[in-house]
């Protein structure tokens, strides 16, 4: 059973966006500053865990606690495939790992700083591009969970793909806009990776998506199905999943002043 289990949290790690919350979070300051962070609670792994092989047979497996922070920065020199310019962006990044098994929590959070707002898209992608790797090597620092890590084979299924890869994101000083890439759509059935997330949705393994956007001053000619927004007009929350991008993909659509 802990085989079975290591290797469903390695292909968890693998996919990373796989029946689980996704939380991302930007905060935009005055002068155009401000952080990123990319939540991913992935707590779903232990219950399917279970449901495979069973409860009792996990029970040597649930006093399992890591709840730790790490800088990015100390990862820079094994990062052989970033520039020099990504691993300035995300030098002053961190990556957060809170695993409970006896509670069935699994959380892992990128947090990085941005000095202006033409880095956030950048650090979305960087999010995506170091995060399989960075995760890997942390969690060879929890007791007994290191050994068995290797990543497994998914052949063509090996360069995991994104929504965000699918609509156009942009940031100015005073407007936010998300619009579908209507011709990239056209290609969605060709996507490998989020065909097969596709069909784990089918299976009863929702996979959600929420967007929050603090301000440093009210939004204003708010336009998106899904948006809503606070009392004070400075935060924006945008709820979605992976079935309304297949069946409703302009639910992901926004726009506002600001």
């Amino acid at each position: 059973m802990k085989k079975l289990f290591i290797s469903i949290l390695a292909a968890s790690l693998f996919l990373l966006t796989g029946c689980l919350d996704n939380i991302q979070e930007i905060t935009i300051h005055k002068d155009g500053s401000g952080e990123i962070s990319s939540l991913s609670k992935m707590g779903a792994v232990f219950k399917l865990a279970k449901a495979m092989g069973g409860k009792d047979a996990m029970k040597d497996l649930e006093d399992k606690k890591f709840d730790t922070t790490f800088s990015l920065g100390l990862f820079l020199d094994s990062m052989k495939t970033l520039t020099a310019d990504e691993k300035a962006l995300i030098k002053d990044g961190k990556i957060g790992i809170d695993l409970n098994m006896a509670k069935e929590v699994f959380d892992t959070k990128f947090t990085m700083p941005f000095s202006n707002l033409n880095d956030i898209e950048k650090l979305n992608s960087l999010i995506h591009k170091i995060g399989r790797g960075a995760l890997k090597e942390q969690m060879k620092n929890i007791p007994d969970m290191g050994k068995g890590m290797d990543m497994p084979d998914f052949g063509e299924m090996s360069k995991p793909s994104y929504i965000e890869d699918y609509y156009n994101f942009s940031f100015s000083k005073h407007k936010i806009e998300r619009s579908l890439d209507k011709e990239k759509y056209k290609t969605i059935g060709d996507d490998k990776y989020l065909q097969m997330m596709k069909k784990g949705t089918a299976m009863g393994l929702p996979i959600s998506y929420t967007l929050i956007i603090n301000l440093p001053r009210k939004a204003r000619k708010v336009k998106g199905e899904n948006v809503k927004l606070s009392e004070d007009g400075k935060k924006l929350t945008i709820k979605t999943s992976l079935e309304d991008f297949f069946e409703h993909p302009e639910k992901l659509e926004f726009k506002f002043k600001y």
